[in-house]
């Protein structure tokens, strides 16, 4: 389907018809929160998007507001998705001026998220949700199986053995494969 800048947007046929799937960040106190969610929920006719909204309400376990908060409360009603939410903190901000909270959220008009884990185990002050889905009339619930990357032997790998990129005449498209290539397979190896 595309891309925006801080997201990534699929679309996949599905046995109830094409359904986007996007992961989403929103940063602190942008102004692009509505207009990224409306240019994806205007087109697409199932949608599960998820990520890093930046956005607090108590509707979803947050202890305050903010301004983003508000506005997806507002979408909320105007277009009538569920906002999905996991049980637990999914922000440790290193700022102790800062409150821990529920960052990390969906927004689908479907009813697919069968359960959310909190990966409290990765050290990082913003920690992943795996969500499990299961899509109307299935049987099993779908969860890819997760895969973890060595980030430290994918960049001594990649800054060993990288390819050489240059415009030796050969186009860009060429020159995109091949460095897009060459980082699959390095994460693949890592």
């Amino acid at each position: 389907m595309g891309s925006q800048q801080d997201s990534t947007i699929v679309m996949i046929p599905t046995q109830i018809g094409d359904m986007v799937i996007a992961a989403l960040y929103s940063p602190p106190r942008s102004k692009e929160l509505q207009e990224k969610l409306q240019d994806i929920i205007k087109k697409a006719p199932n949608y599960i998007l998820g990520g890093d909204l930046n956005s607090k309400s108590p509707a979803w376990g947050c202890n305050e507001y903010n301004k983003d908060g508000k506005v997806l409360e507002n979408m909320q009603e105007q277009y009538r998705f569920t906002v999905a939410a996991p049980n637990e903190l999914t922000c440790y901000p290193y700022n102790t001026n800062y409150e821990s909270s529920i960052l990390n959220v969906f927004v689908t008009n479907i009813k697919a998220i069968t359960d959310m884990e909190v990966k409290q185990e990765l050290s990082y002050d913003h920690v992943p949700i795996i969500a499990t889905l299961t899509l109307p009339n299935s049987k099993q619930p779908y969860q890819k199986a997760l895969l973890l990357t060595n980030w430290e032997d994918f960049e001594n790998s990649f800054k060993n053995d990288y390819p050489e990129v240059t415009a030796h005449g050969i186009d860009i498209n060429t020159e995109a494969k091949v460095i897009t290539d060459t980082i699959k397979f390095y994460i693949k190896k890592a």
